[in-house]
């Protein structure tokens, strides 16, 4: 997703009638106050009213004009972690009952409460290794389809042709000379160089996923050849950029040369707008910064050692979220939490903006899905890199 880039200044959200009343029945939707103003004010979502579905919102941007309520209201995000859609899930993945396991003629999945999943509900597949499939979502976790028969997935240091080859926390790549193998994520060195099969590449030569597979949790592409590198960083840790346009300094490494990978330049990145309580510019979060590199590497191990399907979506949004990786991640507490929040910041760094100054309604509606109910507690003020004096205040 583009970020929300600002011209002079930015939109401005805050709570409106709603303030104490924002877990209600009632959808919180966002109401523009008066034509080309700046300011939304959160409301209860009544039809036929000019207000927008505020869950429907990735970025600011998305929120020009206001529009009428629908008949359909949307599933309040905190009436329930997983989001109970039908069809979407996987072995191994959370669900509520047999319709929302993923089950065709050759997998008759179902809902399940024992073995694997006695800690909790989760689909289980019919199959098992050599039965029919027609693709890899019809087999168990640690199979994949080939040649129409589920087959097992290699693990770290196995042989491998092609990336779905590989369990869950595997990626199949190779260093050198060496053949294709089984790598497990977040293993490979900064400086070190690895290719991919060509079955894993989009056309232009760039990955058709993330590869894991680098500790740095980046890679930097030279030709043909990719190598982990030290990732991006903000030089000034402070979210809270006043003045919009290119002003947010970054510390990069991106020499083209392989042998001076740990060579620092300094680029500058854009400022954009959030669903923020004021009219600031903030510089986006990068994979390199504290918050991010203290959030994430803890987690590393256990989450790549989950008991999951390769395909899995890892998001309850979605309808496709991992019983074992959701146990581990919850396990943690709040440590957890601040995983699930870097996660969706690594996968779009829009995120950073749209939460980095949040009034407590927004944070309960538009944002939701990243404070996960848990805005303004106590640990999140010294953990959360936005600032202390903020979420204090909101708290």
């Amino acid at each position: 997703m583009a970020l929300a880039l600002c011209e002079e200044s930015c939109n401005v959200f805050v709570c409106g009638e709603i303030e104490q009343d924002a877990k209600a029945q009632t959808p919180a939707c966002m109401e523009r106050q008066g034509k080309g103003s700046i300011l939304w004010h959160a409301q209860k979502c009544y039809r036929n009213e000019l207000i927008c579905q505020s869950f429907n919102w990735t970025s600011p941007g998305a929120a020009s004009e206001s529009s009428l309520c629908s008949d359909w209201l949307p599933i309040l995000p905190w009436q329930g972690e997983f989001r109970d859609r039908f069809n979407l899930s996987i072995d191994g993945d959370i669900c509520n009952q047999d319709s929302n396991c993923y089950s065709t003629e050759r997998n008759k999945a179902t809902c399940a409460k024992e073995g694997a999943c006695e800690k909790g509900a989760c689909c289980k597949a019919s199959t098992a290794e050599g039965d029919d499939c027609f693709d890899d979502l019809d087999c168990p976790r640690n199979l994949y389809c080939k040649e129409q028969k589920c087959t097992n997935q290699g693990n770290e240091g196995d042989a491998c042709a092609n990336e779905n080859e590989c369990r869950f926390g595997r990626s199949c790549a190779k260093q050198g000379d060496e053949d294709f193998k089984c790598v497990k994520h977040y293993t490979l060195q900064n400086g070190d160089q690895f290719t991919v099969p060509e079955t894993s590449l989009k056309p232009d030569g760039n990955p058709l996923t993330d590869i894991h597979v680098c500790s740095t949790r980046n890679h930097f592409k030279i030709g043909e050849i990719f190598q982990c590198r030290q990732a991006s960083k903000r030089i000034d840790q402070d979210l809270r950029i006043i003045v919009p346009k290119n002003n947010c300094n970054i510390t990069a490494y991106v020499s083209p040369d392989v042998t001076k990978f740990d060579e620092e330049s300094i680029s500058h990145g854009t400022a954009g707008c959030g669903f923020n309580r004021n009219d600031s510019s903030f510089c986006p979060v990068e994979i390199g910064d504290d918050f991010m590199v203290n959030s994430l590497t803890p987690f590393e191990g256990p989450v790549t050692d989950s008991d999951c399907h390769k395909s899995s979506k890892l998001n309850a949004e979605l309808g496709s979220l991992c019983l074992d990786y959701n146990l581990t991640i919850h396990a943690q507490g709040d440590i957890g939490l601040n995983y699930t929040r870097a996660r969706q910041i690594f996968r779009d760094p829009q995120v950073s903006i749209n939460v980095a100054d949040n009034d407590r309604c927004v944070a309960e509606s538009i944002t939701t899905a990243y404070w996960n109910h848990q805005f303004g507690k106590a640990s999140q003020i010294m953990i959360w890199a936005i600032g202390a004096a903020v979420v204090g205040i909101l708290g």
